[in-house]
């Protein structure tokens, strides 16, 4: 082969090489190296469950990424918590973190009693919807404590859900028809979802049907019920948890706060399980 044929040969290779380069840039290769890519959580309603070898502690709440960073606003309930009347947005605690690649770093709190709980999950892919990982707790007269955490995120209910108590006290013969006629909003400030569902309560002597005020923190659900616009009203307290993997079971206590008008439901208080899936 020639001298000059040769010269071409090379000179289209060196263009065909530089061709390439470019076309690789424009890809985004080097936008890679620079800017890492990260996994990205769902924005939306997430219920935490943290698990030692004697404890639990339940999180929930709104949770926002933007870009790496993590913010939100949580309710926390456990045994360092002191007992809260129910949905008092004032107990949220604040959550920050970040994340890196595939590992996301939380920390939550303090909580208005001074809890402060730190997480490390980790999920690869984008929107997710649960991840798993571990926590350590810190609080001065309650832990240091450490396990296991589970993340997921919940949907807001909708439709009945029905149950009959298990009595401690009052009557004995309790059953609540509680009924989401539609998915509530997004949360408030306070990074709980408000609640505005109908309650039916009845006990063996007395009944009541109002819709109620509420909030939705992960699987966390609070629900006040007042009968009545008078001076004494008939005062019903529900706080439950959501099953977070499917949302058709909500178990809690319920207490009869005042009867109002009508002792006869006065003193009421127990357990309850309500299913969306029950036939009373």
């Amino acid at each position: 082969m020639s001298q000059p044929v040769v010269q071409c040969f090379r000179v289209a290779e060196t263009a065909f090489s530089m061709i390439l380069l470019l076309a690789l840039a424009g890809c985004g290769g080097t936008a890679q190296i620079n800017n890492p890519s990260h996994s990205t959580m769902k924005a939306g309603n997430w219920s935490i469950t943290a698990k030692s070898s004697a404890e639990t502690y339940i999180v929930g709440g709104n949770i926002q990424q933007s870009n790496s960073s993590l913010v939100g606003q949580m309710r926390v309930l456990g045994p360092c918590e002191s007992p809260t009347s129910n949905f008092d947005p004032s107990v949220a605690a604040p959550l920050s973190g970040a994340v890196d690649g595939t590992t996301f770093t939380l920390k939550v709190g303090p909580t208005p009693s001074g809890t402060v709980i730190r997480m490390k999950l980790s999920g690869s892919g984008t929107s997710l919807n649960n991840m798993a990982g571990t926590f350590t707790l810190e609080k001065e007269g309650c832990g240091p404590d450490q396990g296991t955490v589970e993340a997921n995120i919940v949907s807001v209910p909708k439709g009945h859900y029905l149950g009959k108590g298990i009595g401690t006290s009052g009557d004995s013969n309790v059953s609540v028809d509680l009924d989401w006629p539609q998915q509530a909003g997004p949360a408030d400030a306070s990074g709980y979802i408000p609640l505005n569902v109908n309650l039916s309560y009845k006990n063996s002597s007395c009944s009541a049907n109002t819709p109620v005020n509420g909030y939705l923190a992960g699987s966390i659900v609070d629900i006040v019920f007042v009968e009545g616009d008078g001076p004494n009203p008939v005062i019903f307290a529900f706080s439950g948890l959501l099953d977070p993997q499917a949302n058709t079971v909500l178990k809690g206590t319920y207490q009869t706060l005042s009867g109002g008008s009508q002792p006869a439901c006065s003193g009421d208080q127990g357990t309850i399980e309500l299913d969306s899936t029950a036939d009373l």
